[in-house]
């Protein structure tokens, strides 16, 4: 039987760590614990805002995602985007056709056609039509359609996913017809109803063309309006699915609906067309041979058709589809995105891979197989001997040509007249600037709780410093102004050649708050350090990286004094005596290209280093400066630069960049040509940082102690650049608490897995399409490397080259490109040595000497016969459902079902182990945890120290506590179908959150522990905002292969350089520049006369499609966004701000408009987008403004999983009485999960009630993980603003809300009184907000009034009132009892930034406390304000105002207050604070008047675990940093106080059985009992003791547990009681 808490195991997680000195490489930090380990690196990032950043990677016209395309009798090609309408290229040119989509006929196009919801005029169509087109489906042409005029017009037909409908254009852009959703079969038209034409082909027969439109209608069969209060809506319940099979004989005008019924069509294909996005037709005027060929699930399958006499195409009503099973059966092809039958064979089809990144060429016979396959991944651009593909799908075939549009936003073009495919070229370009890409890298890093725990971030920009001379030029030297970088530029010269005194930092300006508060003095669009290294910066990085300018000009002394000054300022203070000797200092900086006055940038960087260095700092190696080049096609000058300042910036070594360099501190330049590999580089530099700092033994993070006979052990040791290695260990335990470490039964499954993996037995699976895992439960192999690939890339990372001719092993594993490195990463996880650990090329496929990796956060949970308790008392407890509904038989049935235990590791699979051997049963990696197994990859550890060793970066990976149920529901079956038609049977189910490995979860039936099965995951994309589903057989619904537009979100920011005029400005100013290059004669000035002829600005209102300047003035501004309706409705609710100079004004919106995927904003005022370039550009510049776009959600309501954070928390399962007046009966099994760790956008800031019950949901239109009834399953918990200044005047910061721990969730099975179903649930969030929710069948509240109350319900029912100074951060969850005096329950909780425990700062007030809920077991709204906003969390009792202690609370460290027997008995809550002076208007700051370090009073103590309750007494685990400026590791001790007194009993705590420091006892200054240095785990009681383990920087202490003797209490409800059904 499963059991977790205190019933027959003992659990504990012990974490060790292997001491290693060298510098190493991972993405995660340590745990918090023991003195270098403790203290963060400081890291400013410093980025180039000159205007090269909005270059691009390579040449040509700026395409998104290419879906599909027609290549146009001219040779032109029209290219549907993914996402972004219709575009046209120039084929000479390879840029946008400057015509296309010109209804005036004045010759200025729009170049984009996205149609219009009242279309004036469509050739074929009376009256006005709705043409509108956002995301492209397939495409093809015909040049035969009656009617059309002149006759032979190329007629383009496109599937408009977006609206339902089938958009026919013409060459030119001209609307042709609109095929409708009736004219496709639809008769419905409710609110939720929906049409999705999925698969469209022409194909000619004799003298007509025939289209074929294939796809489903989405029918609403009951609509309610459900939710709460004031958040009401309209949901559909329940759906029904409709195929449709569409034709029309273009050239005769007759169009037909096939019939689709079980008489004339097979099941099987009818299912088909709600999914395939794929169709093609062989020659339908060729008898029996007529087929339409289509994809479905990556498979190629073909369905008879037949042209009957009318004539039209329609299905053959008596055939069954032929299924060309992919490798099996003689059929051999790649996985297919899409394919198309040759126009000239019908023995020929060629087909487009995403997985594989290939084009390939079929042979179409009995079966399907592959005659040629192109193609390679790689992002690079393509040539005739590398053809580099990613994610290709676009498709079309003409005569002699095969058009590819692939996810490089590119289109290639390959020549098919010889019988090969032969490469011609490659047109287009990714649509992101290097700016834009920079921006998202930046916030990937700052959002990343593996790198913000282990460093403080600071972020400035740079360029050259130019402003406006007043004097009709724009973009030079203002003469002897002082906000030019240089004082004096002689008008003869141009912008920066000039002398070198600069002075672009000018010291910090502390006006708006104390370091890292306030930005440099010096701090315009030119140059600016504009957030402080330091705590919590998240936040405000974002908002500056949002609101960046770009500007004229290069100057490397803008960075170099940015860096220099910076760090030297002794008002900043990172370097001085008051900082610990081991803290790092690092600057990155990132550039696209050569810069300006080189030598002095040298000096200064090498001058920051060594002057450090012989201050101390870095331990002597001074501050450090890192250079990334990026962007791409960088000249030889530049990135000589490069080099030479990434040597000055990181060591002396004569011999640097050379195979005899020496120094290991040496840094290169580190190269990242587009934005995806920026992304990684960056964090991969930074996460080598935060690494090298860590040196000592790891602490426990939790424990779980149960009766019995068995302990078990997660622990991990530290590798440097390298896998951390983990152990599951079991030893013996008696009855009474010790540990039998000689007992022969004990075993490690690090050694069990070790020889599995040698042996090559291991099982390891994951769920790919149509690789059946069942079969073998081992799918994870190489053979399978296409299909894990996608896995690999479905979260946009990629694997890197690490392996190639230049790398460290060339002569023996090195090959171009990544195929190679994609079955070396998928052999890596089952445990070979294919980064070289062990330094020898030739020996990468064998087992490295340890396999396992860590088990870190995750917990153990034991599952074996089942055993949850069917003995009721009430008919509202989950006991009686069980009872009734045949538990006991169907446990009976597996009484001999083997004990398994079940973990996740950081390896990358959640691993089953055999609890009595030890040996591994089978490890599963999660669909979207394969997507981060990329970033394991670091080429920069190819070769380490110029050896051959390698080496790769620990990630996060399966880091959460999963949690087990036995559920009676409609589930999978072994055959991998679902229960149907209410058919029910009991299943052992499996949820298992990612923890810090990312914003999701999976699901996993364990019924059978050695045949699970893949249910279902769910994973919230956030960088690309985007919901994600991963189905029972593998098909990941929203990737870029399967889009559900209903599961995307938008939020965020936009600002002018966003709209679409900014775009074409952009696009003016780079055309003319080109020419302007081509005319440019070497040493002579600079050419300007393409640029000068469009320096006017334009005033036109169709500027952003047709304009041809550089420079627009207008009120109007458009963006391709889709505007959330509140501000189409009320546009003043927009808030925009237009900036100057870093200084903000509101701009007034007059409208906010929708058409189709365009956004039209009316301004009350004019504002200019100024691109210009030279001394002739307008004086007038550039407004820039941002907006704020709040996240909305998903359009689907149902799967709105945008709040999702990193799934910290364990989840809680019970059954909901969504009928609250029904029975149990008609309940539905729930999980509560709060949405986790977040840092921005309201992420983390939510409470997650999840249908279980809605698992075996998964076609068409229907997915798993559901929200509860209908989307009110998301439960916001609302952000407040918490800025604080205090009694300095210094201004603290917001604190961005999360919440992280596990929710306190009582039912009535675990409380016997309840008189209601369901379950009262507690959360504390990490701002200090605790909330209790309502999920019971109770539908008044308890108070006179008898108010009525609401499913979802909740209120704040205290407030901490953390804030930037006291630091009351709340990282653990709570535990819970019930007074035995008051009856009422009690919420024990405390505080402590866990993810920067060492810190020590003025103000800082953490707090142990104990809250009372007076109204339990019933619920009421206890705050005035409306439900769920701000001001009733404002509204709540607090433990203080700022700094007075407020009258609910009493104080119980306050040894000057009489505090009686039991001081809390009237109160609702009590604190006990553990820092010192009590009233914090008295702290002292650490640094003294001369900047000194001073000793204060604070202790900075914190909590460094969640509290644990026994007979009647609470314990919390404390931590205590050093004191000054010293790296040593602190103290551990424990604090405990009674439950409903809260009064000080830690001088019962008898004794520790293990005592390491001699002076461990009860401490007078802290009234805590002190342990030793080190940091302390949650306390678990077994045998009327508490265990623990705890951490220290002993190389000599091995044995990290220890016990100590409970004092005495009472208490009604045992230890663990709530938390007995989980």
């Amino acid at each position: 039987m499963f059991k977790i808490g205190l019933l027959n195991k003992l659990f504990l997680y012990i974490f060790i760590t292997i001491i290693f000195f060298n510098q190493n490489v991972f993405a995660k930090s340590l745990p918090p614990g023991s003195g270098t380990g403790d203290v963060k690196a400081n890291i400013l990032i410093l980025l180039d805002t000159s205007l090269s950043m909005n270059a691009t990677a390579f040449g040509g016209a700026s395409i998104y995602n290419p879906g599909d395309l027609i290549l146009l009798n001219d040779g032109d090609v029209m290219v549907g985007q993914s996402r972004g309408a219709i575009v046209k290229f120039d084929y000479t040119s390879e840029d946008f056709d400057p015509s296309f989509v010109d209804p005036d006929g004045d010759g200025v196009g729009a170049r984009l056609f996205q149609g219009s919801n009242s279309m004036p005029s469509c050739e074929l169509e009376a009256g006005r039509q709705d043409s509108r087109i956002r995301v492209v489906g397939e495409m093809a042409k015909s040049s035969n359609v009656a009617n059309t005029t002149p006759n032979g017009k190329e007629v383009i037909y496109s599937i408009s996913e977006s609206f339902g409908t089938v958009v026919a254009i013409d060459a030119d852009g001209n609307c042709v017809e609109v095929i409708d959703v009736s004219e496709l079969g639809r008769t419905s038209f409710g609110r939720f109803d929906r049409t999705y034409p999925k698969g469209l082909d022409i194909r000619t027969s004799g003298d007509d063309d025939h289209l074929i439109v294939t796809g489903f209608h989405k029918i609403c069969l009951d609509q309610r309006r459900v939710g709460n209060r004031r958040n009401k809506r309209w949901r559909c319940v329940r759906w029904m699915e409709e195929p449709f099979f569409f034709t029309k004989n273009l050239s005769r005008n007759i169009q037909f609906l096939c019939t689709l019924t079980d008489n004339n069509s097979h099941i099987n294909f009818r299912n088909s067309l709600k999914a395939t996005e794929s169709i093609s037709m062989t020659d339908v005027g060729d008898g029996e041979k007529n087929k339409l060929f289509y994809v479905d699930r990556d498979e190629i399958y073909s369905f008879p058709i037949v042209l009957d006499s009318t004539p039209h195409v329609c299905p053959n009503s008596s055939s069954e589809p032929t299924h060309y099973t992919r490798n099996s059966g003689g059929n051999s092809y790649n996985p297919v995105a899409r394919m198309s039958v040759d126009p000239q064979d019908d023995n020929v089809m060629y087909a487009t891979s995403s997985s594989s990144h290939t084009l390939q060429k079929l042979s179409i016979g009995a079966t399907i197989t592959t005659s040629a396959t192109v193609g390679v991944f790689n992002n690079s651009k393509s040539s005739a001997n590398n053809i580099n593909l990613v994610q290709p799908k676009g498709l079309h075939v003409t005569n002699d040509r095969v058009w590819v549009g692939n996810a490089k936003n590119s289109v290639q073009e390959f020549d098919i007249s010889g019988g090969a495919m032969t490469w011609v070229d490659e047109m287009g370009t990714s649509a992101i600037s290097r700016a834009e890409g920079a921006k998202r890298a930046i916030k990937a890093v700052v959002n990343d709780s593996s790198l913000t725990t282990g460093a403080y971030f600071g972020y400035g920009y740079w360029n050259a410093g130019t402003v406006p001379n007043g004097r009709g030029a724009a973009g030079k030297w203002r003469p002897f102004s002082e906000y030019s970088c240089h004082n004096m530029c002689p008008k003869a010269k141009r912008f920066h050649r000039c002398n070198d005194r600069c002075d672009y930092y000018r010291s910090w300006d502390a006006t708006r708050g104390q370091h890292p508060m306030g930005q440099s003095k010096q701090c315009d669009d030119n140059s600016c350090l504009k957030v402080g290294v330091g705590p919590n910066t998240t936040t405000r990085i974002i908002d500056a990286v949002d609101k960046m300018r770009l500007r004229f000009g290069t100057d490397g002394t803008a960075f170099s004094q940015l860096a220099y000054e910076y760090f030297i300022d002794d008002d900043v203070g990172l370097i001085n005596d008051t900082q610990p000797e081991c803290q790092l200092n690092y600057v990155i900086v990132i550039g696209d290209g050569m810069w300006q006055h080189h030598d002095r940038t040298i000096r200064q960087i090498k001058d920051l280093r060594t002057e450090t260095a012989r201050m101390g700092v870095n331990a002597g190696t001074g501050v450090k400066t890192i250079f990334i080049a990026y962007g791409g096609g960088i000249k030889e000058k530049g990135d000589e630069q490069f080099k030479e300042a990434a040597k000055a910036g990181s060591c002396d070594d004569p011999d640097f960049g050379t195979d005899q360099q020496k120094d290991p501190n040496c840094r290169q330049r580190i190269i990242a040509e587009n934005p995806k590999q920026l992304v990684t580089k960056l964090k991969s530099e930074i996460e080598r940082i935060v690494a090298s700092r860590l040196s000592f033994s790891a602490p426990s993070i939790t424990a779980n102690i149960q009766e019995g006979g068995d302990l078990f052990q997660g622990q991990f040791e530290h590798v440097t650049a390298g896998q951390w290695t983990g152990h599951l260990i079991r030893s013996e335990i008696t009855p009474d608490g010790f540990v039998i470490t000689t007992s022969p039964n004990n075993w490690d499954s690090a050694e069990k897995v070790q020889a599995q993996a040698v042996a090559g037995t291991r099982k390891i699976w994951t769920v790919l399409k149509n690789k059946d895992y069942k079969t073998d439960y081992n799918n994870w192999v190489p053979e399978n490397s296409s299909e894990i690939n996608f896995l690999f890339e479905v979260l946009g990372s990629t694997v890197t080259d690490y392996h190639n001719p230049s790398s460290a092993c060339k002569a023996h594993i090195g090959e171009t490109g990544n195929a190679d490195d994609i079955k070396g990463l998928i052999n890596f996880v089952r445990g070979e040595d294919y980064f070289i650990y062990g330094g020898n090329c030739s020996e990468s496929d064998l087992i490295r000497p340890h396999v396992l990796g860590d088990i870190y956060h995750s917990q153990i949970v034991e599952v074996g016969a089942p055993g949850a308790n069917v003995n009721f008392t009430s008919t509202n407890q989950e006991a009686y459902y069980r009872s009734k509904y045949g538990y006991e038989s169907w446990a009976a049935s597996l009484a001999d079902r083997p004990r398994t235990l079940y973990v996740g590791a950081n390896d990358g699979m959640f691993h089953a182990f055999d609890a009595e051997t030890g040996e591994e049963r089978w490890a599963f990696v999660p669909p979207f945890i394969a997507g981060r197994l990329p970033e394991m990859i670091n080429d920069g550890l190819n070769g380490i120290a110029g050896s051959k060793r390698g080496g790769s970066n620990a990630i996060y990976a399966v880091d959460g506590s999963p949690v087990v149920h036995d559920m009676y529901i409609s589930g999978l079956l072994p055959d991998g179908s679902f229960e149907t038609g209410g058919v029910k049977s009991w299943h052992t189910i499996l949820m298992i959150p990612y923890g810090r490995g990312g914003r999701g979860y999976s699901i996993l039936d364990v019924t059978d522990p050695e045949k699970p099965l893949h249910v279902y995951s769910i994973y919230n994309n956030y960088i690309q905002n985007k919901v994600m589903i991963a189905l029972h057989d593998g098909t990941i619904v929203n990737s870029n292969v399967k889009l559900v537009p209903d599961l995307d979100y938008t939020g965020g920011k936009l600002t002018i350089d966003n709209s679409e005029e900014a775009l074409t400005a952009k696009y003016n100013i780079d055309q003319a520049r080109a020419v302007d290059a081509s005319n440019q004669v070497e040493g002579e000035a600079e050419v300007f006369d393409e640029r000068d002829k469009i320096v006017s600005c334009s005033s036109d209102a169709n500027f952003y499609s047709s304009g041809t300047s550089a420079c627009y003035t207008g009120r109007v501004y458009n963006f391709l966004y889709n505007m959330p309706e509140e501000f189409i409705t009320n546009p003043e609710t927009l808030v925009v701000n237009k900036i100057i100079n870093g200084v903000e004004t509101p701009l007034t919106v007059v409208s906010v408009t929708q058409e189709a995927s365009l956004a039209t904003i009316t301004f009350a005022e004019d504002i200019t987008i100024n691109l210009g370039e030279g001394d002739n550009k307008s004086d007038t510049e550039t407004d820039f403004f941002n907006m704020s776009i709040p996240n909305i959600g998903t359009a689907d309501p149902t799967y709105d999983y945008s709040k999702l954070g990193e799934t910290w928390a364990t989840p809680r399962i019970f059954r909901l009485p969504v009928n609250r007046q029904g029975t149990i009966e008609e309940d539905k099994y729930v999980a509560v999960l709060p949405a986790g760790f977040g840092k921005t956008d309201g992420l983390g800031s939510a409470v997650y009630v999840i249908d279980l019950e809605s698992m075996n949901e998964q076609t068409g239109g229907q997915y798993p993980g559901k929200l509860a009834a209908g989307g009110n399953g998301l439960i916001n918990i609302v952000d407040i603003n918490n800025k604080f200044t205090d009694v300095d005047n210094d201004l603290h910061e917001d604190i961005p809300n999360s919440i992280l721990g596990d929710p306190v969730v009582i039912t009535p099975d675990t409380f016997i009184g309840a008189k209601w179903r369901g379950a009262l649930v507690y959360v504390n969030d990490f701002e200090g907000k605790i909330s209790k929710i309502n999920l019971t069948s109770d539908t008044t509240a308890n108070d006179p009034s008898g108010t009525s109350i609401n499913l979802f319900d909740h209120t704040t029912l205290f407030s901490l009132n953390a804030n930037g100074e006291n630091g009351r951060l709340s990282y653990f969850g709570m535990d819970a009892t019930l007074g035995e005096d008051t009856k009422n329950l009690y919420l024990f909780g405390s505080t402590g930034d866990f993810g920067d425990i060492s810190r020590k700062s003025k103000g800082m007030d953490n707090i142990l406390y104990g809250i009372r809920d007076k109204d339990f077991p019933n619920f009421r709204m206890v705050n005035s304000g409306a439900a769920a906003s701000i001001a009733e969390a404002m509204n709540a009792k607090k433990i203080d105002d700022e700094y007075e202690l407020s009258p609910y609370c009493v104080n119980t460290a306050d040894d000057g207050a009489d505090q009686g027997d039991c001081p809390a008995n009237k109160k609702d809550a009590w604190v006990f604070k553990l820092d010192k002076p009590q009233n914090k208007k008295n702290d002292k700051s650490l640094v003294g008047p001369q900047g000194n370090a001073q000793q204060t009073d604070n202790l900075y103590q914190k909590a460094s675990a969640s509290p644990t309750v026994f007979k009647g007494t609470v314990y919390y685990p404390v931590y205590q940093p050093t004191s000054g400026a010293s790296c040593a590791v602190g103290n551990a001790y424990v604090c405990s106080a009674d439950d409903e007194c809260g009064i000080n009993t830690s001088e019962g705590i008898v004794s520790a059985v293990r005592m390491v420091d001699e002076n461990a006892g009860f401490d007078e200054n802290t009234k805590c009992f002190y342990l030793q240095p080190g940091v302390l785990s949650k306390l678990v009681v077994f045998a009327d003791k508490l265990f623990a383990n705890i951490t220290t920087d002993s190389e000599d202490q091995k044995d990290s547990l220890i016990s100590l003797l409970a004092n005495e209490g009472m208490i009604s409800i045992e230890r663990e009681g709530w938390r007995e059904n989980y």
